[in-house]
């Protein structure tokens, strides 16, 4: 087919998710798209954002593919310009510049917004969120190391935002407003043995109160936080949350709920608009993580290329994350049910914990700190909903005791909760 007979795809977008499914269309030679795609900035590795803030590589070293690379697979990228709107009755994108560009498909990849929370004195300069390349660059252009910084959050971005910053020579004070970090994916009990190597990195813990104003003269020079503590402050880093992008498609008259409303397909309410990414809403589910967002990039180039595939969501997502240099995995949630039995496994001296939560026999949820050596073969257990009883002796206990008191590998005791 040539070029001049191909339909026009046209992708909104120009991260990660736009990146996997470009890949996975061009994989495809005979997929019949002339491919476009626009973004405000370039393509990057969102994830390695704390190693640029540490100074521990450039902004293109986290590129995701060489400036030649889209040339090669015949993509017309334009990576610095904005969309402004969409005309869905025309099939047109309008970008800053004002000259409306034509699409048979569209495809919406436009991400998530962080959060800003409403607090006093955040106009003030030098209060940003960790976001962006680009907001790690200012941040990087605009903080001395001898200016003490306050990170908000105590999520994985706030820890990674924290580390970041510490490890490039800055005092830095942590803020989160739960009694302890990782809340969502962390017991307390696992939260401790993070704050204990938090605390080895030299940032200070202010965790159950949040910050009631800023204040500065034009620029940061303190925070106040809820319990009555007064910190001063070079820069307020804010790392609390992310939502859907949905301006774009809530103007163009889309169906939304807490994002983009997608089918199975990805398509959206316009037959001739798909999305994917952080920025859509699935069977009721966002998703914030990296692993679904490949896996719907995955399903969208099979449908684009002319296949019959379908997302039909991730409904347990197991994270395996290097928080603060120290490895961590998770798996389902940490909130037991009257039935389920915990093993767990301690090792303070090594910084080493585990705990696996089993209900009806099978693995319902597990923390690896430390050592992650066998994550993946805990995640096949859950996703398979084996039985793990006849293999629990292979978890991190040994095999010939009885389940409420088995060894576990470094030498302790393993406890048993009903």
């Amino acid at each position: 087919m040539s070029e001049h007979a191909k339909r026009r795809l046209v992708f909104v977008g120009n991260g990660m998710a736009t990146m996997r499914a470009v890949e996975e269309l061009t994989a495809r030679p005979d997929h019949g798209w002339s491919l476009s795609v626009y973004g405000d900035e370039p393509a990057y590795d969102r994830i390695q954002l704390p190693r640029v803030l540490a100074a521990e590589c450039t902004g293109d070293d986290i590129a995701l593919k060489p400036p030649q690379w889209h040339a090669q697979h015949a993509i017309t990228l334009h990576d610095n310009t904005r969309i402004v709107g969409i005309d869905p009755a025309r099939q047109q994108i309008i970008p800053h510049s004002g000259q409306p560009i034509p699409y048979d498909h569209l495809v919406l990849a436009t991400g998530s917004n962080a959060i800003m929370p409403p607090v006093p004195g955040r106009e003030l300069e030098n209060v940003l969120c960790f976001r962006t390349l680009a907001d790690v660059e200012h941040m990087r252009r605009s903080n001395g190391t001898d200016a003490p910084v306050i990170v908000v959050g105590g999520g994985l971005l706030g820890l990674e935002a924290a580390a970041a910053l510490a490890r490039a020579g800055n005092t830095v004070s942590l803020i989160h407003l739960m009694p302890h970090l990782m809340e969502r994916q962390l017991n307390d009990e696992a939260a401790a043995f993070l704050q204990a190597e938090m605390a080895r990195q030299s940032i200070t813990l202010h965790t159950g109160t949040s910050i009631r104003s800023i204040e500065g003269n034009g620029r940061v020079e303190r925070v106040v936080l809820e319990n009555g503590m007064t910190l001063p402050a070079g820069m307020v880093v804010f790392a609390i949350g992310i939502r859907p992008n949905t301006a774009l498609a809530e103007a163009a008259g889309l169906n939304i709920g807490r994002g983009i409303l997608v089918d199975d397909q990805l398509r959206t309410s316009d037959p001739a608009i798909s999305a994917l990414g952080e920025c859509v809403e699935h069977r009721g589910q966002t998703y914030g993580l990296v692993a679904p967002v490949y896996d719907m990039a995955k399903v969208l180039a099979a449908t684009l290329a002319g296949q019959m595939s379908l997302y039909t969501g991730s409904p347990c997502v197991s994270t395996k994350l290097k928080v603060a240099g120290v490895n961590l995995f998770s798996l389902g949630g940490v909130t037991l049910q009257a039935e389920d039995q915990v093993l767990t496994s301690r090792d303070p001296l090594n910084n080493l914990y585990r705990r696996v939560i089993l209900r009806n026999g099978k693995i319902a949820g597990a923390i690896l700190f430390g050592d992650v050596a066998d994550s993946a073969w805990f995640a096949r257990l859950h996703h398979e909903a084996a039985d793990a009883l006849p293999v629990a002796g292979t978890l991190p206990f040994s095999a010939d005791l009885p389940v409420n008191d088995r060894l576990d590998p470094y030498g302790g005791r393993c406890s048993l909760a009903g």
